[in-house]
């Protein structure tokens, strides 16, 4: 097949977020199976086409800014004009892109191919976490409209995870006969344990431990349950260094930035000394952190497709996650836990009931390191998500369905 890949973001320029990775990933999969791919995206220093890994990568020029209105206007409109003319040039069979892409909505309009939409956020579920607080009425209205519009634009839907399945058949009333669950990949080539002397650096020994996070601070990724969390743990297990890694994004609790609400909680409790904070980090030193930990958590409200279980897991560690996203179909008691939602005093019992289990068995780490990597490379691997996506691209040429809100 032909194949054109319409995603904003994309390595290397903007990689914002998890879709950057997902459609790298299923890019390189799909040319690893044999099809021809080209990725229309989002570039930084003007429009520019070339091939990368047997991939046909195209760059749109232009404004470039990551919330921008404007510079998402300007975008779909210049991915609009190259895949019209890749269309022409390259007899494209089937085009995919995000169901909340401005690109999307404009190509959704007028389609010369079948187009296949995957589900990798939730406006509805950030609303309800409120990481769209200050949007209000009209905007959030147009949001919601025009995703639910090109959902039933398409000719087929795929969501990376059950959350993001179960959203877009209750909130979308789309015909569920187009919509296929397809988990999100991981490389577990790119994703592994790695020795290092990360611990030494941080003066952790062995009768402490190391709890990671690793996403952006905000309400919506539960930083503020885990802080809650965090003298609770301690008390278990004292000199324990929790390390965040991810950009401060502000609202805590009080109104302020998350770097300073911890730190004025650890500060209360006297483990001011045993917090770490890394806004970015290279991925070498990220598979480092990973490797280090002893437990990484995953408190968010609300996940569609959270990758942070997925790479703990790849580098062998054990997870404690609330039920958002993929979570719950990769965890259990033997690979970490599930705990609720904002239940701090749940997530500190099951983090000490894992550091415990693990010091008084001697085997149980490396035991939960090898069930988690299995895990990851039998169900999460590239070339099952591209073979997987490759069926819906062939059902949507086939036409095997018949769209009914067409």
């Amino acid at each position: 097949m032909n194949i054109a890949l319409l995603t904003r973001e994309f390595p290397p320029d903007t990689v914002w977020g998890g879709q950057a990775r997902t459609y790298h990933d299923l890019a390189r999969g799909l040319k690893e199976l044999g099809h021809e791919v080209h990725v229309i995206c989002q570039g930084i220093d003007g429009a520019r086409s070339y091939l990368e890994q047997g991939m046909f990568v195209h760059k749109v020029g232009g404004y470039v800014k990551q919330w921008s209105v404007l510079s998402r206007a300007d975008y779909a409109v210049r991915a609009w004009l190259k895949l019209q003319d890749i269309i022409r040039k390259h007899n494209i069979e089937v085009v995919d892109s995000v169901s909340d892409g401005t690109d999307t909505l404009l190509y959704s309009l007028h389609r010369q191919t079948p187009l296949v939409v995957q589900v990798h956020g939730s406006i509805r579920g950030a609303l309800k976490t409120s990481t769209y607080s200050k949007i209000h009425g009209l905007e959030v209205r147009t949001l919601l409209k025009s995703s639910d519009y090109v959902l039933r634009r398409a000719d087929r839907v795929i969501a990376i995870s059950p959350v993001a399945y179960e959203e877009v058949l209750e909130e979308s009333k789309i015909n569920s006969k187009k919509v296929h669950l397809i988990y999100l990949p991981i490389d577990v080539q790119k994703y592994h344990y790695v020795e290092s002397d990360v611990r030494e650096k941080f003066g952790i020994i062995d009768s402490n431990a190391m709890v990671l996070f690793v996403g952006r601070l905000e309400r919506r990724k539960g930083v503020h349950t885990l802080c809650e969390a965090m003298p609770i743990i301690a008390r278990s297990f004292p000199k324990t260094k929790f390390v965040f890694i991810g950009k401060d994004i502000g609202g805590a609790p009080d109104g302020g930035p998350f770097t300073s609400y911890i730190m004025k909680t650890a500060a209360e409790h006297a483990m001011a000394e045993d917090i770490l904070f890394y806004p970015h980090v290279s991925h070498d030193d990220l598979l480092k952190l990973y490797s280090a930990s002893d437990v990484v958590v995953c408190p968010s409200l609300h996940e569609i497709a959270s990758s942070v279980p997925m790479e703990a897991m790849a580098c062998g560690k054990p997870v404690v996650a609330t039920p958002t996203g993929i979570a719950s179909e990769l965890i259990d008691d033997n690979r970490g836990a599930i705990v609720p939602v904002e239940d701090a005093k749940a997530l500190a019992a099951e983090t000490i009931r894992i550091l415990k289990s693990m010091k008084s068995t001697p085997n149980l780490k490396d035991a939960i390191a090898k069930r988690n990597r299995e895990a990851m490379e039998e169900r999460c691997s590239i070339t099952r998500m591209a073979s997987e996506v490759a069926e819906v691209y062939k059902e949507a040429i086939k036409g095997k369905t018949t769209n009914e809100h067409r």
